[in-house]
C-alpha cells in the first residue's frame, strides 16, 4: 500500500488487511484506505484526543449541512465521517476521484468548517499535539539529532562585487542571485543578468511582483494581475529563456522544488505544483492540495522537500514532491524553518521551548 510514511506507525499498531474495502470503488486515496484499515477492528483508534474512524457519506453530508459548510460539501464528489473530539467537534473527509482528500473539522455550535489538509497532515499534527501520548508526540516519520554547528547554507541570494551590483541594480530591485554561473538581479519588472560579461535583461511584467525562488539554473517568479489571476514565470540562465503560465486565483510566492518544478501558494491555504512538460515546453499544473492552514509558513529545499508550519500552532509537517504527488512524509512538534537536502542528507532548523532555534540532522523513517 503506497500510503504516506507519516501513517506507518498507526498502521503498524492498528492496521487490519480487510478494512476499508467499501471505499475502494470511490476513488479513495491510499491514505484514506490505510486509515480505514486502522479503524476497522475496534471501530476507531485514538490520536491526540480524537477518536478516528471511517463512517458513512450520509452522516458526513448531514454534519456538513449542520455546520453550514455548503461550499465545502459541493466542492467534492465523495465524503465520509473521519473523527470525533469529545462530542463537541466532528471531522469529515472529502475528496474527488484520484485527487488528494481534505479533512474538515466542523463546529456546529459556531457554524464553522476549518480545512485541515490531507489525512496525513491532520493525523500528523494530532500526533504531535499536546493531547497526544509520548509514543506519538516526539515525531512521526522522522528522527532528528542536533548538530554541533550550523547546517549548510540554503542557496539563494548573493552579495556581488560592487561593480557587478552597479551594472545590474536598477529600479524595483528585489535581490541578487546566481544562476548558470551568472549574477542575476531580480526586480519588479523582470530580471537582469551578466552573461559572459555582457548585461542582458528580460521583461516579465508590470511591477506587480510578489515573490521569487531559484533552483539549479532556473528562477521562478510570481506576480498578481488581480485577486483573481496571476502569472508564474520560469527563466533559465544563461540564455534567459522564459516560460510563463497564467494562474487562476490569488497567487502568492513560489517555492522551487527542482529546476523544472515549483510549488505556488494560492489563497485560503491551497498549494499547487507546476512542472515543465518536456513535449510542449510549458509549465503545467501537476498537483493541488490544502496546507491545513489558511496562511502557512513554507520553506523548500530546492530538491523536492517542503515544510509547512501553522502560524497559530507549534508543529511542522514535511512534504516531498515525488514527481507525481506531494507526499506527507513526517511531522514533529515545534516550528520548522529552513529545510536543506545535501546529497541525500536532510538538515532542518527547528524551534522548541526547550532549545529555541537549533539546526538538526534528519533521518526519514519508512
Amino acid at each position: 500500500m503506497n500510503h504516506s510514511p507519516v501513517l506507518t506507525p498507526f498502521i503498524d499498531r492498528y492496521g487490519k488487511p480487510e478494512g476499508g474495502a467499501w471505499l475502494a470503488g470511490k476513488g479513495a486515496s491510499s491514505d484514506l484506505l490505510a486509515v480505514a484499515r486502522c479503524a476497522c477492528d475496534a471501530g476507531w483508534f485514538r490520536v491526540g484526543g480524537w477518536e478516528v474512524a471511517v463512517g458513512s457519506e450520509g452522516d458526513a453530508r448531514k454534519q456538513l449541512e449542520v455546520a453550514g459548510a455548503k461550499e465545502a460539501s459541493e466542492r467534492y464528489a465523495h465524503a465520509a465521517m473521519i473523527g470525533n473530539d469529545a462530542g463537541a467537534l466532528t471531522a469529515v473527509v472529502l475528496w474527488n476521484d484520484d485527487q488528494p482528500e481534505c479533512v474538515y473539522v466542523l463546529d456546529p455550535e459556531v457554524q464553522s468548517a476549518q480545512a485541515q489538509g490531507p489525512l496525513a497532515v491532520w493525523i500528523g499534527r494530532l500526533a504531535c499535539g499536546t493531547k497526544s501520548n509520548d509514543e506519538d508526540r516526539e515525531a512521526v516519520g522522522v528522527g532528528t539529532e542536533p548538530l554541533g554547528g550550523k547546517a549548510p547554507p540554503l542557496p539563494c541570494t548573493i552579495v556581488p562585487e560592487p561593480s557587478v551590483a552597479d551594472a545590474l541594480k536598477g529600479g524595483g530591485h528585489v535581490a541578487f542571485v546566481e544562476l548558470g554561473g551568472c549574477p542575476v538581479s531580480v526586480h519588479k519588472k523582470g530580471i537582469r543578468a551578466l552573461v559572459a560579461g555582457q548585461k542582458k535583461s528580460k521583461g516579465l511584467g508590470k511591477g506587480a511582483h510578489i515573490g521569487f525562488d531559484v533552483a539549479g539554473n532556473a528562477v521562478f517568479r510570481t506576480e498578481a494581475a488581480s485577486s483573481k489571476e496571476g502569472t508564474l514565470a520560469r527563466v533559465t540562465l544563461p540564455a534567459l529563456d522564459v516560460t510563463q503560465e497564467a494562474v487562476d486565483g490569488s497567487l502568492g510566492a513560489p517555492y522551487a522544488l527542482s529546476e523544472d518544478s515549483v510549488l505556488v501558494q494560492l489563497a485560503k491555504g491551497w498549494l499547487r505544483v507546476y512542472a515543465m512538460n518536456e513535449e510542449s515546453d510549458a509549465l503545467v499544473q501537476r498537483a493541488e492540495l490544502h496546507a491545513g492552514s489558511d496562511a502557512p509558513f513554507i520553506q523548500s529545499s530546492r530538491t523536492g522537500y517542503v515544510t509547512l508550519t501553522q502560524h497559530n500552532r507549534a508543529d511542522t509537517v514535511l512534504l516531498r514532491w515525488t514527481g507525481e504527488r506531494l507526499e506527507v512524509v513526517a511531522a514533529w512538534p515545534g516550528s520548522g524553518g529552513k529545510i536543506i537536502d545535501v546529497d541525500g542528507q536532510l538538515y532542518g532548523n527547528r524551534h522548541t521551548p526547550e532549545r529555541n532555534w537549533h539546526d538538526v540532522r534528519m533521518t526519514l523513517r519508512r
